[in-house]
């Protein structure tokens, strides 16, 4: 990635600031940004492949694709995300205090594009779901009918396992997540 960045923002209130509900309280919002990373369009030479992994399988293999630009001349989106943390201590013994929060990662569930297919270079579209022009695609949809591109729609373009299992990488970044805890401090 080109560029990389983050802004942070804290905010404390400290012992007998703010009254009994406020003091001791703690607010953080991280801001991360970053612009995507190069990938190069290909197109599949269509070799050796299966009804599940047709829309990748060119992809894993140098062998079975062609490269229609130059090397790494294209790029993936930016992706931007908030994460929150709020936290409230306590003093439970003059020798034990704890503290309970809250950590929201990906606060607005921002839905992060972190890898593409190269065919196309989108993470919802595969090159070989939608293109009637492929004759392997045809044959997949007379031998197996609707049903088998519903279950290819829902497996692969959806959820991107095809995508996952082959590459071991992720087409989305990670959803919003909610943490909570309690931690003690003597």
């Amino acid at each position: 990635q080109t560029h990389r960045g983050s802004i942070n923002l804290d905010y404390r209130y400290g012992r007998n600031d703010g009254g009994p509900i406020l003091q001791n309280l703690g607010a953080n919002i991280l801001f991360t940004f970053n612009s995507g990373h190069p990938f190069t369009y290909s197109q599949s030479e269509v070799g050796q492949s299966d009804a599940y992994d047709a829309g990748v399988d060119y992809m894993n293999d140098v062998r079975a694709r062609r490269a229609l630009e130059e090397v790494g001349s294209s790029m993936t989106p930016w992706n931007y995300q908030f994460d929150l943390r709020l936290d409230k201590s306590f003093s439970l013994t003059d020798k034990l205090g704890a503290t309970v929060y809250m950590r929201v990662n990906n606060l607005f569930n921002t839905k992060n594009v972190i890898n593409v297919y190269n065919a196309t270079g989108n993470a919802e579209d595969d090159g070989f779901y939608n293109n009637t022009n492929i004759p392997q695609r045809n044959t997949y949809l007379n031998n197996y009918g609707e049903d088998w591109l519903t279950q290819y729609e829902a497996i692969n373009i959806k959820n991107g396992q095809s995508y996952w299992s082959q590459l071991g990488l992720q087409l989305y970044g990670h959803p919003r997540q909610i943490f909570f805890g309690i931690k003690l401090s003597y």
